[in-house]
C-alpha cells in the first residue's frame, strides 16, 4: 500500500529537452511528449521496452503530428488508437483540439479525425484525454462553460458563485461515453458531454455592520481587508472610497472579466457589490476607480478605443474613462480629451483635493512613468512627466497622489533594489514643491514573491490600503502531502497567492520621513 520512490527514467527517454505526459501500453511501450528546445514545438514520441529497458524513441509520424505542435497523448493499452491534442491545425476548432489517430497491425497510421464539434468547442485548453479501463468513459479536459450564461450586471454572489463552481470557464474534467471512439464522424453530432447541472442559491452575500465589514482597524503590520467579502481569492485590487464615505469601489480580475464592483452605504452596512452601471459592455475591461474631490464623478481605466481612435485588440486601447453620478444614477462612460488622452497608454487615475490629475503613460516601448496634470476651468492642461525622484525605476505605475499631494505612492519595476518584480515606493513632496528621492516601502508591502499593483489612503487620513499577491499561509513542508481540502482552501481563499486587499495604520507612513 505504499509507493516507492521515485527513480529518473534517464537517456535515452530524457534529455536536455523537456520530456512529459507519459502513457504506457499493455505490453510497457512509452508514449510520451517531447518538447524542441530550439524551436519550442511538441511531438509525439514513442519508445519500445526491450529486454527490461527503454530503447531509443521515435518520433511518430504527421499522421500523429499532424499540427504544428502535439502533447499530452493517451495510448489504448492495445495500441490501437490514440487521442492527442493538436495545436496549429487548418481544421481546429480552436486554439487545441483533440484527435484521433487509428494504428493498423502493420504499425501505420490512419488519417487523424478531429473529435468534432461537441468536445471541441473552442474553449483552447483541451490538454489531457483518458479513456477509463474498462473502455466506457471518455474523460477530456476543458474550459467550456456550462449553464446558464454570465448574468450583467454581475453581482459579488455571482462571482463567488462562478469561481466556486465548475463549469464556469476554469479548466475542469468532463465526461462522455466512449463508444463514439469507435465511429467518431457518425457519433460525435449525435451526442451530448455529460455536464454536471447545477443552479444559483440564493445570495450568499452576508454582510456586516460597520464601515469596515465588522473589523476592527489594522495596526501598523498588514492584514487582509475583509477576507471571505471583500478579499476572496478573485483577484481583488485598486481600492478606493468616495470623500463622503457614500461608496466603495474595487476592482475584481476572474476568468477573463475585469471590472468594478461598487458597494453602497445603507444606514448601518454596505450593499452587496455589484458591477459597475456604467460598465456595460462586459466584453470590454473597467478598472482602477478613483473619484473627483467632491464624490460626484469617478475616473478609470478601460480598453475602449476613444473618440477618433481606431478601436483595436485585447489592450491596444487604454484611455481613461469618466461617468458623473447624477442624483442616484451614473451616467455613461466618456473618454478624457486630449491633452490626457493620447494614442499611447494612459490609466490608473488618482486625484488631488484640488483636481489635479495623476496618471501613467507609456513611452512607445511601453515603459511606463507617472504624469500630472492641473485642473483647468475646462478639462486639464498640458500633462508633465514627474521627475526622476519619483519616476525612480525603468516602469512606473499605478500611482496613488494623496489630497494634498504631500505623497505619492507608486508602483515600480526594473529597479535594482527592489524586493521583487515590482515594489512600492513612496516619495514626499517638500514645501518649495520639489519632491524628495522614492524610498523602497520595505518588506511590510514587499517580498520576493509579491507584485505591487494599488495603492489608497483612506479619506479620513488613518487607514493605508494596498493590492498584493501576498501570501498569509505558513509555508509547508517538502514533504508534507496536500488534501484536496487544501488545494480548495488555496483556491477559494484569499491570502493564498492571488491578488487581494490588504489594509495597515496610516502611521506607517511616518517610518519614511519627509
Amino acid at each position: 500500500n505504499l509507493w516507492g520512490e521515485p527513480e529518473n527514467l534517464g537517456l535515452p527517454v530524457n534529455t536536455p529537452a523537456a520530456e512529459f505526459f507519459p502513457s504506457v501500453t499493455a505490453d510497457g511501450t512509452l508514449y510520451f511528449c517531447r518538447a524542441d528546445s530550439v524551436t519550442r514545438r511538441h511531438a509525439i514520441y514513442r519508445s519500445r521496452m526491450v529486454d527490461g529497458k527503454y530503447a531509443e524513441p521515435q518520433k511518430l509520424p504527421i499522421e500523429v503530428n499532424s499540427g504544428t505542435s502535439q502533447f499530452n497523448a493517451w495510448i489504448s493499452p492495445g495500441e490501437d488508437r490514440l487521442i492527442v491534442p493538436v495545436a496549429g491545425h487548418p481544421d481546429n476548432y480552436g486554439g487545441v483540439d483533440y484527435w484521433l489517430c487509428g494504428r493498423n497491425e502493420d504499425d501505420s497510421w490512419q488519417p487523424p479525425i478531429n473529435l468534432g464539434p461537441l468536445v471541441n468547442d473552442g474553449s483552447n485548453q483541451s490538454w489531457s484525454p483518458f479513456v477509463s479501463p474498462d473502455g466506457e468513459n471518455f474523460f477530456f479536459m476543458s474550459s467550456r462553460t456550462v449553464g446558464e450564461p454570465m448574468s450583467w450586471p454581475i453581482s459579488w454572489s455571482e462571482l463567488q458563485h462562478r469561481h466556486q463552481h465548475p463549469g464556469s470557464g476554469r479548466p475542469g474534467i468532463f465526461v462522455m461515453k466512449a463508444d463514439f471512439l469507435d465511429d467518431p464522424l457518425q457519433g460525435v453530432p449525435k451526442l451530448e458531454p455529460q455536464e454536471p447541472k447545477f443552479s444559483m442559491d440564493s445570495s450568499p452575500y452576508m454582510g456586516k455592520p460597520g464601515r469596515y465589514w465588522g473589523q476592527n482597524p489594522p495596526g501598523r503590520d498588514p492584514e487582509i481587508f475583509a477576507p471571505g467579502l471583500i478579499s476572496t481569492g478573485l483577484g481583488e485590487r485598486d481600492i478606493c472610497i468616495s470623500p463622503d464615505g457614500r461608496f466603495l469601489m474595487y476592482g475584481v480580475m476572474d476568468l477573463g472579466l475585469m471590472t468594478i464592483m461598487v458597494a453602497q452605504w445603507q444606514a448601518e452596512s454596505w450593499s452587496e457589490p455589484i458591477s459597475a452601471p456604467w460598465h456595460k459592455d462586459k466584453d470590454f475591461a473597467c478598472f482602477e476607480p478613483a473619484f473627483t474631490p467632491d464624490g460626484k464623478t469617478v475616473f478609470f481605466l478601460s480598453n475602449r478605443a476613444a473618440p477618433g481612435q481606431e478601436q483595436g485588440p485585447g489592450w491596444s486601447n487604454q484611455n481613461i474613462f469618466t461617468s458623473d453620478l447624477e442624483g442616484d444614477h451614473w451616467s455613461e462612460a466618456v473618454a478624457l480629451p486630449a491633452p490626457i488622452t493620447t494614442e499611447k497608454a494612459e490609466y490608473f487615475p488618482s486625484v488631488a483635493a484640488d483636481g489635479t490629475l495623476y496618471f501613467s503613460r507609456e513611452d512607445e516601448q511601453g515603459h511606463p512613468a507617472i504624469w500630472m496634470a492641473a485642473r483647468q476651468e475646462s478639462g486639464f492642461g498640458e500633462p508633465v512627466r514627474l521627475p526622476a525622484e519619483v519616476n525612480a525605476g525603468q516602469d512606473n505605475y499605478n500611482a496613488f497622489i494623496s489630497p494634498d499631494q504631500s505623497l505619492i505612492i507608486v508602483c515600480i519595476a526594473g529597479h535594482d533594489q527592489n524586493l521583487g518584480a515590482a515594489d512600492y515606493w513612496i516619495s514626499f513632496r517638500k514645501s518649495d514643491g520639489v519632491w524628495s528621492a522614492a524610498r523602497n516601502m520595505g518588506p511590510k508591502f514587499n517580498s520576493e514573491n509579491s507584485r505591487a499593483s494599488s495603492a489608497f489612503l483612506s479619506p479620513d487620513g488613518k487607514v493605508l490600503f494596498f493590492s498584493s499577491n501576498l501570501k498569509n499561509m505558513p509555508v509547508s513542508a517538502a514533504t508534507e502531502r496536500l488534501t484536496r481540502s487544501d488545494l480548495l482552501k488555496m483556491h477559494t481563499e484569499p491570502g493564498k497567492g492571488s491578488s487581494d486587499l490588504w489594509w495597515v495604520d496610516a502611521s506607517v507612513l511616518e517610518d519614511f520621513g519627509h
